[in-house]
């Protein structure tokens, strides 16, 4: 505030219409991330999983029992539960993330024949 008192009119107004516009898209994007977690979360609410007649590759961290499998294997009848270090924020972070993706390779890599 001090430095703003030794700027000319003319500055001091460009710093402030700077602040202000730089606050408002702030909030304008503040307010579209809500509205996406909301639709989101609606969206989660609403849907309805069907039978899938493919296979399934299942990534569990491992601090989560096997009962997490149970509802994909009423969907899938070729389940494979993998376990991958870190947690559920964790778990697509260095270095958690080497390991996710080392997985998922090999499992193109199988399915593409090589």
């Amino acid at each position: 505030m001090r430095k703003m008192r030794t700027l000319k009119p003319a500055k001091v107004y460009g710093r402030l219409s700077h602040q202000l516009a730089t606050q408002r898209s702030q909030g304008v994007h503040f307010r579209r991330i809500r509205r996406v977690n909301r639709l989101c979360r609606s969206a989660g609410r609403s849907y309805v999983a069907r039978p899938y007649p493919g296979s399934l590759l299942l990534l569990s961290n491992s601090n989560v029992d096997d009962l997490t499998a149970s509802p994909w294997l009423r969907l899938a009848s070729d389940v494979e539960v993998v376990r991958v270090p870190g947690r559920h924020r964790t778990v697509m972070r260095e270095p958690h993330v080497r390991v996710v993706a080392e997985v998922i390779q090999e499992r193109l890599d199988r399915v593409a024949g090589h």
